[in-house]
């Protein structure tokens, strides 16, 4: 291991090795656990940190690693991006609105001012984030039709709260 910060710790770095063999995979072919170990020499899924490193130099390429269980990585095809990129912000979205929810029952009694602060804070910025995407995905979600975007709209209008207690 060398004692310099940021240097490789054989003549190259273990992410250029793997960029060396793969960067031009194209959508849909697979690169496995086993092609990875050659030509790293170790198993790569102890350690896939050098691995993550080439996926991110493959995104900034356009071309997006995705895992395929018990065997190894694929180059997602550009038209399953959209759909993968909506399951990703949707989960995030429902990740947001759970935790705005679990911040406002949180009991503030046991907290330090400081902590209660903090918590108070994060309650806030989360449920801005929460309402701005909620708000956004009803305007210009292409995943729902325009008469189930009305349904949605008049039913947080008729609660009142504009959705605000929406789980």
């Amino acid at each position: 291991m060398s004692d310099e910060p940021f240097t490789p710790n054989g003549k190259k770095a273990e992410w250029r090795m793997i960029d060396d063999e793969f960067n031009t995979m194209e959508p849909g072919q697979i690169v496995t656990y086993e092609q990875l170990t050659a030509v790293l020499g170790k198993d790569v899924k102890t350690n896939r940190g050098a691995f993550y490193r080439f996926a991110k130099e493959m995104r900034r390429r356009g071309k997006t690693l995705t895992c395929i269980p018990n065997q190894g990585y694929m180059v997602v095809f550009p038209v399953d991006m959209e759909k993968r990129i909506y399951k990703h912000s949707k989960r995030g979205e429902n990740i947001t609105v759970r935790l705005v929810e679990e911040a406002s029952h949180t009991p503030r009694e046991s907290l330090t001012d400081e902590q209660r602060r903090r918590l108070n804070d994060e309650e806030t910025i989360l449920g801005r984030f929460a309402t701005s995407w909620r708000s956004f995905r009803r305007k210009y979600n292409p995943h729902k039709d325009d008469s189930q975007r009305r349904n949605d709209e008049a039913a947080l209008a008729s609660r009142g709260d504009g959705g605000a207690a929406e789980a």
